[in-house]
């Protein structure tokens, strides 16, 4: 019996984590269902959100400068090690520079202007 809690301790988090995932999917799509005065609330919000696009512009940059700050240190840190193989630096290198990808990659599907992703009828 204990081996059996042993291997459900580890796995427990994920299960929880997709269990959380499933109940947030049904309660986004039954909502809608239960209240359609949801979806005109939703489309009041776009202008006031394009009116404060440069201000979330300017929270998310300061928040990726922090996170670049702190990454920055712990970067430093790591690659001090000596135990670090180089295929190891290679791989964090690979993974800065995806992350770096990602985030410009969304930041320009950000942008004002026509878009295929946010176009409206």
């Amino acid at each position: 019996m204990r081996a059996l809690w042993q291997r459900w301790a580890g796995w427990k988090w994920l299960v929880l984590a997709l269990v959380w995932l499933v109940v947030l999917v049904l309660i986004m799509a039954v909502l809608p269902a239960l209240n359609p005065r949801l979806i005109e609330q939703a489309a009041h919000w776009q202008p006031w959100v394009q009116r404060h696009a440069v201000g979330f512009l300017v929270w998310r940059l300061m928040l990726y400068g922090g996170i670049a700050w702190g990454w920055w240190r712990l970067r430093g840190r790591l690659l001090e090690q000596d135990t670090l193989d180089p295929d190891t630096r290679q791989r964090l290198r690979r993974a800065q520079w995806s992350a770096v990808l990602a985030l410009a990659l969304l930041e320009t599907s950000l942008l004002p202007g026509p878009s295929s992703w946010g176009a409206q009828p």
